[in-house]
């Protein structure tokens, strides 16, 4: 991470410069008193931009609420009960999702050993 910390460093360097020198930039900042370089940084040096790309990224969102998220507010990973309890705020009817999943697993399972059954003959 620090190879890449290094990077980052350097690309909000020169962010922050562009939007200082560009004139749509200063329109913006005007038009909305907001800098788009300090929101970046203020959200890099926060953490929150491994919320924001958890929400953007389905199949990010564990990895990275387990990795990035959690260490922040939790001595521990988290326990079974405590992952269910969040993993209601997935959707709508999470619980019927997860139901659905596991069946189209199971069905998907067996279709795939009966492929290498008949290949295996």
């Amino acid at each position: 991470m620090s190879e890449f910390s290094v990077v980052h460093a350097e690309f909000m360097e020169a962010f922050e410069e562009e939007e200082r020198t560009a004139a749509s930039a200063t329109v913006t900042a005007a038009r909305h008193g907001v800098s788009l370089a300090q929101s970046m940084r203020e959200s890099w040096e926060s953490g929150g931009v491994w919320f924001w790309h958890s929400i953007m990224s389905t199949n990010a969102m564990f990895s990275l609420f387990t990795h990035h998220i959690c260490p922040r507010f939790l001595a521990n990973r988290l326990l079974f009960k405590e992952e269910k309890l969040i993993s209601s705020f997935w959707s709508e009817d999470a619980d019927k999702t997860v139901e659905g999943k596991v069946q189209e697993y199971e069905r998907y399972k067996e279709k795939l050993e009966s492929l290498f059954k008949l290949e295996s003959r």
